[in-house]
């Protein structure tokens, strides 16, 4: 078997390739192609993994995009992002999105602290939804006074009505009492009637 330059025979020259993991093949003129043992062309298995722009995504669930919102404009559906979201920030797709979320939802709060500022309207639906201010109506004012003053003057009637009827009743008590009274003293005074005989009246 011939040997090449530095002495070592064809299989020997395979054995250290091979020992080395480098098995090389031959191009029909001889000349090892320099790929790796595996696949023909040397190219990985599979499609590579997709990627996205990180600010664009967390822009996205940071002013509250709906999932179809995500998945059209990046062009991906939920388990790709999902996937794409464990291997940028070690989290579910899910958990970053409500943490990108909460974000938004405090610059949407500080932006309607600063426009209260300037805003009455803003000001007054802030006071309302933090504060639990209400608003109550003037109409409801007058017809509360109106009835506070039916009510007074209900009362008063109804005193007035009871007074009344306890000075009859008392008046009625007085009077059955003087009758009752003149009654008695005209029977200790009226004469004894013999049976039989009518009284005279007058001289």
């Amino acid at each position: 078997m011939e040997k090449n330059q530095s002495g070592n025979t064809g299989v020997d020259y395979l054995r250290h390739q091979k020992t080395h993991g480098e098995v090389m093949t031959n191009k029909p003129n001889g000349k090892p192609n320099g790929k790796p043992n595996g696949k023909p062309n040397g190219k990985p298995n599979g499609r590579p993994p997709k990627e996205f722009d990180q600010k664009t995504f967390e822009n996205l669930c940071h002013i509250h995009c709906t999932v179809n919102e995500l998945e059209a404009i990046l062009g991906s559906d939920q388990r790709v992002i999902n996937g794409w979201c464990e291997r940028h920030y070690s989290e579910s797709f899910s958990t970053c999105y409500k943490r990108f979320a909460e974000g938004g939802k405090a610059s949407l709060r500080r932006n309607q602290m600063n426009l209260s500022r300037t805003n009455a309207a803003m000001c007054i639906w802030l006071g309302k939804q933090l504060l639990g201010q209400r608003d109550i109506p003037q109409e409801l004012e007058h017809f509360n006074g109106k009835l506070a003053m039916l009510l007074d003057t209900l009362k008063s009637i109804k005193s007035e009505q009871d007074f009344k009827e306890r000075k009859t009743n008392n008046e009625s008590s007085l009077l059955a009492d003087a009758v009752r009274e003149d009654l008695k003293e005209c029977s200790q005074h009226a004469p004894q009637l013999t049976p039989g005989v009518t009284p005279c009246v007058g001289g």
